[in-house]
């Protein structure tokens, strides 16, 4: 809990020097973007300890922080998107036990968990991390590690208004999500939210 408030604390101080981290230094953007990545996924992975866990995404500090910096939220998000479409996860080197899920992917996943904080994005912003998302899975196989976050991804495009977004590949998602359904080795799980979405695409 205490990682997640000294972040978002940081992030506000940061962002309220735009012309350090807003608009003129990008070189701030990277370890500050990386230490909110950071600070997320350690909350994610703990729940039991963390107070802030139990909070809806937008209530939680470091997203109160990026809802209220519009400003200082813009180069995040641009760096959030470059390393999503370079499949890199800067917290990678971090240990984790139980070991965490991708932060890049988890950190998309809370900001489009709730109408408000998928706000931070523009459309343009949302048009490519969606083409990159359905990228991921078309590259997917039925053991990668990263299938559960991008269909759980997916999902929260398919009931956000951004569906018509959604709906606009269908052709090609109704195609990868039958050929995954189609191999024995995927798991009850998967196989369930990829019937469920595909579901949602086929309307």
């Amino acid at each position: 809990a205490l990682n997640e408030q000294l972040f978002a604390n940081l992030f506000n101080l940061l962002a309220s020097e735009d012309s350090q981290f807003g608009d003129s230094d990008e070189s701030l953007v990277q370890p500050i973007a990386d230490f909110c990545l950071a600070a997320n996924s350690l909350t994610g992975n703990c729940e039991t300890t963390s107070s802030f866990a139990a909070l809806p995404t937008h209530e939680r500090p470091l997203f109160r922080a990026l809802l209220a910096n519009q400003s200082a939220s813009r180069p995040f998000t641009e760096y959030l998107l470059m390393v999503f479409n370079r499949s890199e996860d800067p917290t990678a080197l971090l240990s984790h036990s139980p070991p965490a899920r991708d932060s890049v992917l988890q950190m998309l996943i809370d900001l489009f968990g709730h109408e408000s904080t998928i706000g931070v994005f523009y459309t343009n912003d949302v048009h490519v991390m969606l083409e990159i998302t359905c990228r991921l899975l078309d590259r997917s196989s039925v053991q990668c590690k990263i299938l559960p976050p991008v269909l759980q991804l997916l999902s929260l495009f398919s009931i956000s208004r951004r569906y018509g977004d959604l709906l606009a590949r269908q052709s090609s998602l109704r195609e990868v999500l039958r050929r995954l359904l189609s191999q024995e080795e995927l798991d009850s799980n998967l196989a369930t939210d990829c019937r469920k979405l595909l579901q949602a695409v086929s309307k």
